[in-house]
């Protein structure tokens, strides 16, 4: 399922802000977003980045929804911008690794694919993952055209 782009210039580019939640930890003891629904999740989230006629998603790429999003950012030919509060390597440890194969191997191909990447080192703040949501919507902003719209 692959999006054609259009010929014709788009005064307004329809930018996705996106911020999820990684996948549950083995141990979780109350279920928020358990391993086994990531396998239905790309090809949903392909549907309404289509519906939207998505032209940029903007995520982090943790375990869980950011790598899933950007699996279907891909699928359906969205350009992808990558913002990670860390150094690529202290973000991988604390965000993808904990969780294995096959996350870590989406993690190196996400960044692989990713049209661009911004990095932030937030390592020393207790709440870099919070901040991290302030710095994707930054990024967001300083590329982003029109009026946003929030869903």
């Amino acid at each position: 399922m692959r999006r054609e782009r259009s010929s014709r210039v788009d005064l307004l580019a329809v930018l996705i802000v996106h911020a999820g939640h990684r996948i549950d930890a083995p141990d979780r003891s109350t279920p928020r977003f358990p391993e086994l629904y990531a396998d239905s999740i790309p090809e949903r989230l392909a549907v309404l980045l289509i519906a939207f006629g998505a032209d940029r998603v903007v995520t982090a790429a943790s375990a869980g929804a950011d790598l899933l999003m950007l699996q279907a950012a891909a699928r359906v030919g969205v350009a992808t911008t990558i913002v990670l509060p860390l150094e690529v390597d202290d973000f991988r440890q604390r965000s993808v690794d904990d969780h294995g194969n096959p996350w870590s191997r989406w993690f190196d191909e996400a960044l692989a694919a990713a049209d661009e990447v911004v990095i932030d080192d937030l390592a020393r703040e207790d709440e870099w993952f919070l901040l991290g949501n302030e710095v994707i919507i930054d990024v967001a902003a300083q590329r982003a055209t029109g009026v946003p719209l929030v869903v």
